[in-house]
């Protein structure tokens, strides 16, 4: 047998053996495993690409330089390390990886077809360059502004005073993906465009609630959410009455992307007042995606 197929074989012996039967032929089957290890959530595709879906981050783990022949180790020995490391050694990978946020501009997970599309090389960086990738693949765009009669994308509901629950989300229709845009540097401290997000959240005669109610916006991910704003927020960042001018209302540090299904949340912590979904008031720029 030829030396590089002979290796390829035995590391791919090797891999069913670390991970089991079982799960060897879900990886193969699937092109990716999931991996819950501490308060962590990993996804290891077949490719070696590690994403920590908790964090929303994906992960550069390699084995270190001056390893013996570490170029020319056949790659199932590489994933059969990695998978190693991340079930049973997460405080070694949190500690020694090297972690940037998941750039969706570069790279989107594509929740109908299944698959990991393929990230474009060429396109210009930013928002810009997201907007390219998606209408490549076969994306159609449309830029919407909307609020909370918009029944398909946003619901709206009744919070209890001294409670904490949801009172906006923001759903991605089935067979649909939105975008939010954040901020586009230019350079430190500035930008030149976002997608703005006002609210208005009003007791049961339209009384907006205190401006210093705490509150947070999360997106969910796979058995968890993300937080976007939260951790002492509060509600005059995102406030209508609190910011009057279109130019003051809240916009997100990094643009968002809602696969099918996703939902963006506001959710509303310790209200002094019970909040009256009648009075609810949303305004959103987002650009909505359909595949053609």
């Amino acid at each position: 047998m030829d030396t590089y197929l002979f290796k390829e074989e035995k590391a791919r012996k090797f891999l069913k053996d670390v991970m089991g039967i079982d799960t060897f032929n879900k990886f193969i089957r699937e092109g990716k495993i999931e991996i819950k290890s501490g308060k962590y959530i990993y996804e290891l595709t077949i490719h070696g690409t590690v994403t920590n879906k908790i964090t929303n981050q994906s992960y550069c783990i390699i084995l270190a330089p001056g390893t013996p022949d570490r170029d020319y180790i056949p790659l199932f020995d590489v994933i059969a390390i990695k998978y190693a490391w991340l079930k049973h050694g997460v405080n070694i990978v949190e500690k020694v990886a090297n972690k940037r946020d998941i750039d969706y501009d570069r790279y989107i997970a594509d929740s109908l077809i299944q698959r990991h599309t393929v990230p474009p090389r060429q396109y210009e960086r930013g928002y810009a360059g997201f907007i390219r990738h998606m209408e490549t693949i076969g994306w159609k765009r449309e830029k919407l502004s909307v609020d909370e009669s918009i029944t398909n994308i946003v619901g709206v509901y009744n919070v209890k005073a001294r409670t904490t629950d949801i009172a906006i989300d923001i759903r991605a229709p089935a067979g649909r993906i939105i975008s939010i845009m954040g901020k586009e540097m230019i350079q430190e401290n500035s930008f030149i465009h976002a997608d703005k997000l006002g609210v208005t959240l009003a007791d049961n005669n339209g009384n907006d609630i205190s401006p210093y109610t705490h509150v947070e916006i999360v997106k969910d991910i796979p058995n968890g959410e993300q937080y976007l704003f939260g951790f002492e927020k509060i509600y005059s960042a995102i406030s209508i009455t609190e910011n009057k001018k279109n130019s003051e209302w809240f916009v997100f540090d990094n643009s968002v992307v809602l696969n099918s299904g996703q939902a963006l949340k506001i959710r509303v912590i310790n209200p002094e007042c019970d909040i009256d979904k009648e009075f609810t008031r949303l305004y959103l720029d987002l650009d909505l995606w359909v595949r053609n």
